[in-house]
């Protein structure tokens, strides 16, 4: 029995809740590898070169790096809900981009209260979350 063609080109029924969750865990997964081959150290020096640059007197304390992980793992798993629940692909490129600055946005507010936080690990964890977001819904239907 031949399927019509609409049928056949229909994108799957999305399930945005467990594909948000899964995502931000591989996305989380690959930053933890990530840091521990030793490649956010070059981002995480790089951003305390630049909070350094800012001008503020005194030494820049590191932030604990507890504190760092919960802002990761909260930013990851939210955006990556906010992305596959919203309609329209430049919607979930706007999250993304959001997140991202939000992030980077961190570094001076931060040298203001006198820390330098390693942000390499949540930079690689919100990008590989909010592109594997953006490929997940690409492939499946639109939420309603």
């Amino acid at each position: 029995m031949d399927i019509p063609m609409s049928e056949q080109a229909q994108k799957p029924e999305p399930h945005p809740g467990a594909a948000a969750s899964a995502i931000a865990g591989m996305a989380l997964v690959v930053a933890v590898v990530l840091q521990q081959l030793g490649s956010t150290g070059k981002i995480d020096s790089l951003v305390h070169r630049w909070s350094l640059g800012f001008g503020l007197d005194g030494m820049l304390q590191p932030l604990a790096p507890w504190i760092s992980w919960i802002w990761t793992i909260g930013m990851t798993f939210g955006i990556c809900q906010a992305m596959l629940h919203a309609p329209r692909h430049w919607r979930r490129s706007v999250l993304m981009v959001t997140s991202l600055l939000l992030t980077v946005a961190w570094v001076p507010v931060l040298a203001m209260a006198g820390f330098t936080a390693p942000i390499g690990v949540a930079i690689i964890a919100l990008f590989w979350g909010g592109v594997g977001s953006i490929a997940y819904a690409i492939r499946h239907r639109e939420p309603e």
